[in-house]
């Protein structure tokens, strides 16, 4: 399984480290939030280029389509702002 896959079950101690160590390691020197506002147009670009079954099918049983991928990311939003609203940078 991959380390971004942080099922909530499990969603603590050693795992939840290696999750945080990739999304950092992902990151490199870039800066979160920069990263986070610029998003939406590498997905709408990237997004553009696929046909629509390639967007709405998971990539292997269990796994999450673009579509829910995209969905989950709108639904994290508001808290990602309301977190670098208060200074969690």
């Amino acid at each position: 399984m991959s380390v971004f896959a942080n099922p909530a079950s499990t969603a603590g101690g050693a795992q939840a480290n290696a999750y945080i160590a990739a999304i950092l390691d992902a990151l490199g020197d870039q800066n979160p939030l920069e990263v986070l506002r610029s998003t939406p147009d590498r997905l709408a670009r990237t997004i553009h280029e696929l046909e629509p079954d390639q967007i709405k099918k998971p990539e292997a049983p269990g796994r999450w389509s673009i579509t829910q991928v995209i969905q989950h990311l709108a639904d994290s939003e508001p808290h990602i702002h309301r977190m670098s609203d208060t200074g969690c940078e």
